[in-house]
């Protein structure tokens, strides 16, 4: 019995291990585009929505606020999703660099109204070239109005 226990375990362990690394979809250059558009295009709309419904009252907080949603919205739907081919190595880089930008404006976020401009400044030179890692990647991949 503790033999079977124990080779059950070994088995799930193993195909933990095996499975570590890449996990969601692996998708063709074309549907990678096609998916990653969509989530852009999706984002936008949050951070729109949101940036309306706050108003003009917010001010700069409220446009960090709604950026941040939007770009929550993007990281959240291409998490889990993986480049083949050449499309693999430009994905992770866009997928990473996403991530990296959401962090950004969360560290700026947390800063308060009075400290915002101060944290923009603190990123600045961070943002900039997280950008054009991104806007990099994105063209490389063929992405258009997603960086």
């Amino acid at each position: 019995m503790h033999r079977k226990v124990a080779a059950a375990l070994v088995a799930a362990l193993a195909l933990g291990i095996a499975s570590c690394g890449e996990s969601g979809k692996t998708l063709t250059r074309a549907d990678l585009v096609r998916q990653v558009e969509a989530a852009c295009r999706q984002g936008q709309q949050v951070a729109q929505q949101q940036g309306r419904a706050s108003g003009r009252s917010g001010g700069p907080t409220t446009f960090v606020t709604a950026i941040i949603a939007g770009q929550r919205v993007i990281v959240a739907r291409i998490k889990n999703l993986n480049g083949a081919g050449d499309a693999k190595s430009d994905f992770a880089t866009f997928k990473q660099s996403m991530q990296q930008r959401l962090a950004l404006f969360q560290r700026v976020q947390s800063a308060g109204s009075a400290g915002l401009q101060r944290a923009i400044r603190a990123v600045q030179a961070e943002a900039e070239a997280v950008t054009r890692r991104l806007q990099d990647a994105a063209g490389r991949l063929g992405l258009e109005g997603c960086s």
